[in-house]
This record gives C-alpha cells, sequence and structure tokens, in this order.
C-alpha cells in the first residue's frame, strides 16, 4: 500500500494551484471584457437610456454602471430570467421612498423591454407622460406607476386599461382609463353631448311654459279688469246701481 507523507501532499496542492491560476487570470480577463454578460444589449440600452432621462440625487442606480458591471442582470432593482432565448429583463423594481427617489421622465425606449412583466416606479418624482410604447409591452402583468408626477393620457393598449385605478392613482394630471376621462374625450363624448341637447330641450320647455303662463295672466287680467270696469263706464244704468249700492251698504 503505497502512503503519501505530509511534504508530497502540501507539494501537490501549491503546484495545482499554481498550475490553475493561468486559468483563473483567463476567465477574469473574459469577464472583464464582456464574455460573459448575460443581459440582451438592446434591453441594457434601453435601460441606460432610462437613466440619462433620470435625476439621481441619492445614488439609486449607481450599479448601474458599463464600466464596472456591464451585465445589467446585475444592476439593482433589475430581474432576468433564461426562460427564453438569452437573459431578458423581466422585472424593474425601482419604487422610490419619503428620503430617497428618482426625479425625471420615462423615456420612449423602455417599450424595447419586450419581456418585461412587472414594472415598479412608484412613489417617485417622475413627471411628464406615459410612453406610448409601453403599450408594446404584452407580457406586462404587473404595473405601478401611482404617487408620481405624470400627466396626460394612458396609452391605449389591452393591458394599460386593464390594470386597476391603484396602478396610476396619485398622479392628479394623469387621465384616461382607467381614470377618469380628458377633458378632450369629454367634449367629444356622443353621450356628453346627448346630455346637452336634452339640457337644452327641457330648459325650452321651462321657457316655453313661463310664456304661455304670463300671456294667460295678461288675457285673465284684460279680461276681469274690462269685464267689470269697461261694463260700468259704458253702461250707464249699470254705473249708478253700482255706486248706489256702495252707497247704502256704507249707510
Amino acid at each position: 500500500m503505497m502512503f503519501i507523507t505530509p511534504v508530497c501532499y502540501f507539494a501537490s496542492i501549491h503546484l495545482f494551484f499554481f498550475l490553475s491560476m493561468p486559468i483563473n487570470l483567463a476567465l477574469g480577463f473574459n469577464r472583464s471584457m464582456g464574455v460573459n454578460i448575460k443581459c440582451v444589449e438592446s434591453e441594457r440600452q434601453a435601460l441606460l437610456s432610462f437613466k440619462q432621462g433620470l435625476m439621481d440625487e441619492y445614488n439609486i442606480l449607481s450599479s448601474w454602471e458599463t464600466r464596472v458591471n456591464n451585465d445589467c442582470c446585475n444592476w439593482r432593482g433589475v430581474r432576468c430570467s433564461n426562460k427564453t432565448e438569452g437573459y431578458h429583463v423581466i422585472g424593474i423594481d425601482l419604487r422610490g421612498s419619503y428620503d430617497k427617489f428618482l426625479m425625471g421622465q420615462i423615456p420612449d425606449k423602455m417599450g424595447e423591454l419586450q419581456s418585461l412583466e412587472s414594472l415598479d416606479l412608484s412613489r417617485n418624482y417622475l413627471s411628464g407622460p406615459i410612453p406610448s410604447s409601453f403599450s408594446q409591452i404584452s407580457r406586462l402583468g404587473v404595473l405601478k406607476l401611482s404617487y408620481n408626477n405624470l400627466s396626460g393620457k394612458i396609452p391605449t393598449g389591452t393591458q394599460l386599461q386593464g390594470f386597476s385605478t391603484s396602478s396610476y392613482e396619485g398622479n392628479p394630471y394623469l387621465c384616461g382609463d382607467p381614470l377618469k376621462k380628458c377633458f378632450k374625450e369629454i367634449t367629444q363624448d356622443p353621450s356628453s353631448n346627448n346630455n346637452v341637447h336634452v339640457g337644452n330641450e327641457n330648459e325650452n320647455e321651462d321657457k316655453l311654459f313661463v310664456r304661455e303662463f304670463m300671456i294667460s295672466m295678461l288675457f285673465g287680467f284684460i279680461v276681469g279688469f274690462w269685464g267689470i270696469f269697461g261694463s260700468l263706464v259704458l253702461n250707464r244704468r249699470w254705473r249708478h246701481a253700482y255706486f248706489k249700492f256702495f252707497r247704502c251698504r256704507n249707510n
């Protein structure tokens, strides 16, 4: 039976690490050169475009740096999946708080994240409209844009109108389904025009009733006045009898 002395054992370990060192250096070099990057390039550019349009005073997106960490799947708030070909971005969670938040506008290029399933940008200070390209993200199942300063009409798209009002609440200048209708929609809404027509018809009926009532009052006054006093003026006997009646009543 063959025995390995302690000296030979430690010598073999040092030899193994010495021989594997070039391999480790090569792997590290490949990672630094971007060979092992999992993130899809178009989606990485879309995220960088999103960052460029924001004011990040609290360094929330400090990890979104190509010089240090070129793989967007390792960036803060970004979640990727390799269910399909490549590692696609399927989730973004950048919700703010009262002491840490993002400011700026959401770029239209965010619509290129076609595999996005959840997006949480709530409780920040994002302004401007919701990009129309959001309607192209067909897999979006969770959307939280509440408590920002977004404005304009919510883009028309099946999934965007399918979210509850809680996804958009806290944006007083945001309108469209599922929130309140925009002012232009109200003025162009046929049902609102019908309501205006009905109101005008009711108003016209009221005016017609008042006019007919005033005519009736005037006609009644004329008939009543001239029916009594006109007969006294024209008929002498009736006039004497009328005054004689009042004279006798006073006595």
